[in-house]
């Protein structure tokens, strides 16, 4: 059996710590700017005069929770019909 040397072990170990690290800054960034899309969004489709605040940004997260466990609820229940 081939065994890797100690170096490439080391700088695989360090390479996929940094992509695990670079994963997780992409969701919180994701996390943050994803209300923002959304209100960018309605803005520019419906014209709505949304503006970009902090209290707009957390009523946007309660909203796309809400439709999320809205469609999830209506999916288990055709689910479950069937």
């Amino acid at each position: 059996m081939n065994k890797l040397p100690e170096q490439t072990t080391t700088f695989t170990n360090e390479l996929i710590s940094t992509a695990k690290v670079l994963f997780i800054f992409g969701l919180l960034l994701c996390a943050i700017l994803w209300p923002l899309a959304f209100i960018w969004a309605l803005n520019t489709l419906f014209g709505f005069t949304i503006g970009f605040t902090f209290w707009n940004w957390l009523a946007t997260w309660v909203l796309i929770f809400t439709f999320q466990g809205a469609i999830n609820i209506k999916k288990e229940r055709t689910i479950n019909l069937k």
